[in-house]
């Protein structure tokens, strides 16, 4: 073989590192650094999560693995802050961010990146925005704002199809959809396509005297509530979402990639 092409090529392989640092970063790309070097946060998490995560409790191995991968990427990658003299642990940050490791599961994207900072209250706290009082409140300028108290109840109990934080970050992913366009064109194209078939049956429904008797009458207040409440019925009551609304349950399915009646298949959705 000529001398040349060898150089060339030995050239190059030692330029790779170098230009890679600005080659477009995909969200998984240093996932394995990521946990071979946070070892005991990849312990943590495993045992907060077997304990108060059921959706995670049901995962395989490999998806177990999957899961705890991607939220330690966004534990190093976001900034959580305790407000009202709240004073957050490594524990309270796996429970709050396994929700948005959840609601994203079956993207191929999941940081919301617009959202980079999360506001915990110990209790119920008031809005300036809303001037009310609240238990989550999401803002479009790349806020989440939680009362931990209601975060850690939505899954103490996980039947009731009340989950403040599956609520906030589904509110969070809309918000991400129309801020950037640089997310997992998969769910862009699955928003654009069958978002407005949800819409349409958000308006009939809204016009049901009553509404909705599976649905949280919250949800009838617009159609981004509608979202948010659908979102907390779709993971936490699949099997019956799927018997009372079929057609919105299969919805849900296509816009977040994910089924969450699949127990015996990491939830995939086909």
């Amino acid at each position: 073989m000529p001398l040349l092409p060898i150089l060339i090529l030995g050239f190059l392989i030692q330029l790779f590192p170098y230009v890679r640092r600005f080659l477009p970063q995909r969200d998984e790309d240093w996932l394995f650094e990521i946990t071979k070097k946070h070892q005991n946060l990849f312990l943590l998490s495993q045992s907060v999560l077997e304990e108060h995560n059921p959706y995670y409790r049901q995962l395989s191995a490999a998806g177990k693995r999957r899961f705890i991968k991607r939220l330690m990427y966004l534990i190093l990658n976001k900034t959580l802050l305790g407000y009202h003299d709240m004073k957050l642990n490594v524990s309270q940050a796996i429970l709050i961010l396994s929700a948005q490791v959840q609601l994203t599961f079956g993207m191929k994207k999941f940081s919301l990146p617009h959202f980079k900072k999360i506001l915990v209250y110990p209790d119920i706290f008031y809005s300036n925005y809303l001037k009310a009082d609240v238990k989550g409140l999401t803002s479009g300028l790349g806020y989440v704002n939680l009362s931990w108290k209601h975060s850690l109840k939505g899954y103490e109990d996980y039947r009731d199809n009340r989950n403040l934080l599956l609520h906030e970050f589904a509110h969070a992913l809309i918000i991400q959809l129309a801020k950037q366009k640089d997310n997992d064109y998969s769910i862009e194209r699955s928003f654009a396509k069958y978002g407005d078939k949800a819409v349409a049956i958000f308006e009939r429904l809204k016009n049901v005297e009553g509404g909705h008797p599976y649905l949280r009458d919250y949800g009838m207040q617009n159609k981004h509530e509608f979202f948010a409440v659908c979102v907390e019925h779709f993971f936490e009551s699949p099997l019956q979402f799927q018997h009372e609304l079929p057609q919105l349950y299969a919805l849900y399915c296509k816009l977040l990639g994910q089924d969450p009646a699949n127990l015996s298949n990491d939830y995939k959705y086909s």
